[in-house]
């Protein structure tokens, strides 16, 4: 754990060992590889759509993960005395509550990116992950189910799969 920590003070993941560098937090890693890898690009160059994809992506990575990761749940439970059930309950109603703007925002076909899949799509995967893992309704969300699946598709996205995935 120290050498985690060595690396990453808050003691989290995900962690990107890169060019000499520690990198923390998903989003910045992603915007690091962006640059980095700039094909096909993760966010658009026009400066409404970057606008209009940042504000998407936040619902998810600012209205749905935080609130609903592994720490906000402990806290609930060891400081509000919720049992897993008030847990999974407090998870129901976040994911749900982002997910609808989200299917608001979602476009009829294709990626929100379009033809390709932008940072909004990357980061919506996970969360439908974690949306399944606990059961989460997503019947009303047509085209963000449909988004996923075509995503989960796609090479990329199944070898950066959890259960592809081999801790080293």
């Amino acid at each position: 754990m120290p050498e985690h920590l060595a690396k990453n003070p808050q003691g989290l993941v995900p962690i990107l060992s890169i060019d000499g560098h520690h990198l923390t937090q998903s989003v910045a890693i992603i915007d690091y590889l962006d640059q980095k890898f700039p094909e096909p690009p993760l966010f658009p160059t026009d400066i409404y759509e970057r606008a209009k994809i940042l504000a998407q992506m936040f619902v998810i990575v600012a209205e749905i993960q935080p609130i609903n990761n592994l720490g906000v749940g402990n806290y609930l439970k060891s400081d509000f005395g919720a049992d897993g059930k008030d847990v999974v309950k407090w998870m129901h109603h976040w994911m749900a509550d982002g997910f609808s703007a989200l299917e608001q925002m979602a476009p009829e076909s294709g990626f929100f990116g379009g033809d390709i899949p932008n940072i909004v799509d990357v980061c919506l995967v996970p969360q439908f992950y974690n949306a399944r893992r606990f059961e989460v309704d997503l019947g009303a969300f047509p085209n963000l189910v449909r988004i996923d699946e075509e995503c989960s598709g796609l090479e990329a996205f199944q070898k950066a799969h959890p259960d592809a995935v081999k801790p080293k």
